[in-house]
């Protein structure tokens, strides 16, 4: 198969702690871009966690996940490092991989929200001059992760009318490009822990939801690895695929989900836009983390999938 056909697979949720020495985090890093390069992925977005408000001295990119760490040849040769200090992701020299730094933020109060998205209220928790859009630009990638479904609906709105405000052009085109609502890509669809236990969504995944965000330009993201390692996570795993699932089927009966980002693509989506990430490697039931060994190729994945009654 010609490079121009063959598929790229990338695990864009692996979590890195913040809390960890500098070394430890090295070694952490090295070791699963070497396992997911050998399971056949071409990328790896390692991803830092914060709940709630931000904060500069805990969150900020180059303090959660330092190129130093997550990618030290990045850091040996100044020429490249010059290069790509602007670029979506560096590229691991040695595989070839594409590296980059992910923020997942775990929303429970929809007061957060406004302190994150709406530039009028973008001054960090800890009381510095720094904004939340000058903390947002350092990743390569935003999700937010919705507890509650007040938290969920209040998302979908924000950046459903952001989207709406800066296609129609006019005075609200500069007010939605203030907003942060633009650096936002993925929901993460929680359903390992919550409300429900790990039997499910903390919400009802509505179908106005799913498509507001979808117009949006923001995709939904799904974690297999705790369904993996933890039996009675599974059944949350395919409670929460089905769903999404029997929502978009609908959706795509009645709407054609434009990309607003993207307004050339005016016909139907062919591709189903859930993205299927390793994410966090817990195992609940034994309170252990299990590493690499969460990981798993893509066609293990695609069988996970199939199996538990995705198409």
């Amino acid at each position: 198969m010609s490079d121009n056909t063959r598929k790229l697979h990338y695990d864009i949720n692996v979590p890195l702690s913040s809390l960890s020495s500098s070394s430890k985090r090295k070694h952490q890093a090295h070791l699963y871009q070497t396992r997911l390069h050998q399971l056949g992925y071409h990328g790896i977005a390692f991803c830092h966690t914060a709940h709630g408000r931000l904060n500069l001295d805990r969150d900020d990119a180059d303090v959660a996940l330092p190129w130093k760490d997550i990618l030290p040849s990045a850091m040996k040769n100044d020429t490249n490092n010059s290069t790509e200090e602007n670029s979506f992701g560096r590229t691991n020299n040695c595989s070839r991989m594409k590296i980059y730094r992910r923020l997942n933020i775990v929303v429970e109060e929809v007061s957060d929200l406004s302190r994150i998205l709406l530039p009028t209220n973008s001054t960090i928790a800890d009381g510095t001059s720094s904004s939340v859009r000058e903390l947002l630009q350092k990743y390569d990638i935003i999700s937010l992760q919705p507890m509650n479904e007040p938290a969920l609906q209040n998302i979908c709105e924000l950046i459903s009318s952001s989207s709406s405000s800066s296609s129609s052009g006019g005075v609200t085109n500069s007010t939605a490009s203030s907003n942060n609502t633009n650096y936002i890509d993925i929901l993460v669809l929680e359903y390992a822990t919550g409300s429900r236990g790990g039997y499910g969504l903390p919400y009802k995944l509505r179908k106005e939801y799913v498509v507001k965000a979808l117009q949006a330009g923001v995709t939904f993201e799904l974690c297999y690895g705790t369904a993996i390692l933890d039996p009675k996570r599974r059944q949350g795993f395919s409670r929460t695929l089905i769903d999404f699932q029997s929502n978009y089927n609908s959706i795509q009966k009645k709407h054609s989900l434009q990309n607003k980002r993207y307004p050339q693509n005016k016909c139907k989506s062919d591709k189903f836009p859930l993205l299927l990430s390793s994410g966090p490697r817990q195992n609940f039931t034994q309170g252990t983390d299990e590493g690499a060994l969460a990981l798993r190729s893509p066609d293990d994945v695609k069988c996970l999938v199939c199996h538990l009654g995705g198409d």
